[in-house]
């Protein structure tokens, strides 16, 4: 029995190793036909048993923790704004559908909101997405990508406007709600529009589409059209889905009304009416602070620590 463990090695703690270096926990003793084995004598009888069924397991774990590295990686290279709003969707979505908190407690309802001053609902409804379904990977993919092209490259170094925008958008979207509610033909219409979530996502695919008009996409790999489209090609996809149109559209109009208030008014009047509040600036710290030397006065010379003999 010497002579079958002497190419290997049994530690204390019960971890042998063998050629590829693959720790393989041994049991204090495995039954093998009538036969007890004990663990000096596992390791010797079936150790290369134990070899070839450990190294596919390595392997799955492997593959596994590389690809949560990725995800890993992926998750903390977005910016803080898109990052921080995805997380919040997600845990919302995600603790709605494990009945840790209600829908009932996140949706839009001007009646809660005005004469029981559930002021939280102005913010949740835009947080919860429904059920974990298809169209919420849908939304999702849209929500990572585009938020994200958004934050990275037309407001890059400028979070408190991409900020700002989010927050007129989502202005605009409620408020369009709460009138339509008003309306008497039109109230039981807009009185369905309880999460604007979706709304939002697609107000930015709208922005990011008249930010880019001419980079060229393809759709399933069907038909390729320009990113001016891109809103168009979704809400009728979205419609031979089965899905209503008009959550789509109000994102259209609340995308509309900041392009037209941000790119297009300022140069037709030369004003900027959305113009980022300093109270939002502040939060955000995208560029360096210099500071201007007064008139008649001079800085200073850095201290040295050591002076030169006099």
């Amino acid at each position: 029995m010497r002579g079958l463990l002497d190419n290997h090695t049994i530690g204390n703690d019960g971890i042998r190793r063998i050629e590829a270096d693959t720790p393989i926990r041994i049991p204090l003793k495995t039954v093998v036909g009538n036969q007890i084995l004990y663990k000096p004598y596992i390791g010797g009888l079936i150790s290369p048993y134990l070899a070839n069924q450990a190294r596919p397991n390595c392997d799955k774990f492997e593959k596994i923790y590389t690809m949560a590295q990725a995800v890993e990686e992926w998750y903390k290279q977005m910016p803080i704004i898109t990052r921080s709003y995805l997380t919040a969707v997600i845990l919302t979505t995600i603790g709605c559908s494990l009945d840790i908190i209600t829908p009932y407690n996140l949706y839009l309802n001007p009646k809660l909101v005005l004469k029981q001053y559930q002021i939280w609902r102005i913010v949740t409804n835009f947080l919860y997405f429904r059920n974990l379904d298809l169209d919420f990977l849908f939304h999702m993919f849209f929500l990572a990508r585009y938020c994200k092209l958004l934050e990275e490259n037309t407001f890059r170094r400028k979070s408190a406007d991409f900020f700002y925008m989010l927050l007129f958008g989502a202005a605009v979207l409620t408020g369009i709600v709460l009138l339509g509610g008003m309306i008497p033909y039109f109230s039981a219409s807009f009185a369905k529009f309880i999460f604007l979530s979706n709304s939002l996502t697609f107000m930015m695919v709208y922005v990011w589409s008249k930010q880019n008009p001419f980079i060229h996409m393809s759709f399933l790999g069907l038909f390729n059209f320009t990113a001016a489209y891109l809103p168009w090609v979704l809400i009728v996809f979205s419609v031979l889905l089965g899905s209503s149109a008009w959550v789509d559209l109000l994102g259209v109009v609340a995308g509309h009304a900041y392009y037209f208030l941000e790119d297009v008014y300022p140069k037709m009047t030369g004003r900027r009416p959305l113009r980022t509040p300093a109270i939002i600036q502040s939060l955000f710290a995208d560029e360096p602070i210099v500071a201007a030397r007064p008139a008649g006065v001079r800085f200073a010379a850095p201290a040295m620590d050591d002076a030169p003999p006099r």
